[in-house]
């Protein structure tokens, strides 16, 4: 599920990383004004501006919005499918 409190998880990265707003602002090459605004939901992120900051964060845009991955996605998917057929396998009658 996307997280739509991005600004949040912004910060709490950052602070995880304990740089200072000012330190952020100079890595993803931003203003501190625009790092602030965008940590407290008052300013909707360009592309450009997220791209930045997931650089800062080594995370992709899909983990920045709490989506999971793509291959958290797929395995998800294999376990469901699994399960499907175990339960279909235990409704089967093979003659035993």
């Amino acid at each position: 599920m996307a997280d739509l409190f991005v600004g949040r998880k912004i910060a709490c990265l950052r602070r995880k990383l304990h740089i200072s707003q000012e330190n952020l602002a100079e890595k993803a090459k931003i203003s501190v004004t625009t790092v602030s605004r965008i940590e407290n939901d008052k300013e909707v992120m360009r592309v450009d501006i997220m791209l930045g900051l997931c650089n800062v964060f080594n995370i992709t845009p899909n983990e920045l919005f709490g989506y999971e991955s793509q291959e958290q996605d797929k395995i998800m998917l294999l376990k469901n499918g699994l399960a499907d057929l175990m339960t279909l396998a235990e409704t089967l009658d093979f003659g035993e």
